[in-house]
């Protein structure tokens, strides 16, 4: 049965106890009134702590919302809990590499992953990257560059996480690669087509001058 969002809040309302809060949470998410999808996680996450969608959605959404130490804790409670959750460890290793986090961790995370899924694309794009001889010497040779046509990007799994409120997060934090990345996929858009525009001659400034 496909209930409507006053139907799910009626539920919550009445009781929030009941386990129904992620998907009351996912739809305030959906409608980026982020505010209340935390607020009724923090609710429904009191009595049910270990609800992995409930636990994703509130990381999710703390991300977007630019607290990314919180996501983060989030992340790794839910991969301890159910190791194979692939959506969290790929968020997580993303929030590692971006925030510089330590190559053996990134190391140790993709190499327990790429057992749970050898073929999917976007776990082989980083154990190649991170986990093969060819791969470490390459990064020696080209240190600190980035290559923007291998490197995995979050929004590709999870685009609704490219929105412009995360392409201004990520332009405030200098991380202008990936924010060029996030306007390429919300030009796909058309309600954003005039933000897009404007913010793509700011972008392509910033690229060009490093």
């Amino acid at each position: 049965m496909n209930l409507t969002t006053p139907q799910i809040e009626k539920v919550f309302s009445a009781n929030n106890g009941s386990a129904i809060f992620p998907m009351l949470a996912n739809r305030y998410y959906k409608k980026k009134l982020y505010k209340y999808s935390i607020r009724v996680c923090e609710i429904g996450l009191k009595i049910y702590p270990n609800d992995l969608e409930g636990l994703y959605i509130m990381a999710k959404t703390l991300l977007i919302t630019g607290k990314i130490n919180k996501a983060e804790l989030i992340l790794q409670k839910i991969i301890q809990l159910f190791p194979a959750h692939l959506q969290s460890n790929l968020l997580l290793l993303y929030l590692y590499e971006d925030l510089n986090k330590n190559k053996n961790l990134i190391r140790s995370l993709i190499k327990k992953l790429i057992l749970l899924y050898p073929n999917h694309y976007k776990v082989c794009l980083y154990y190649n990257k991170y986990c093969t001889g060819s791969d470490v010497k390459k990064r020696r040779q080209k240190k600190h560059k980035v290559n923007k046509k291998t490197r995995p990007s979050i929004f590709i799994d999870n685009p609704k996480l490219a929105t412009p409120t995360m392409y201004r997060l990520l332009f405030s934090q200098h991380k202008y690669e990936e924010a060029y990345l996030l306007l390429q996929i919300l030009s796909k858009n058309p309600k954003h087509r005039s933000f897009v525009n404007t913010e793509t001659k700011i972008i392509k400034t910033k690229l060009q001058k490093g």
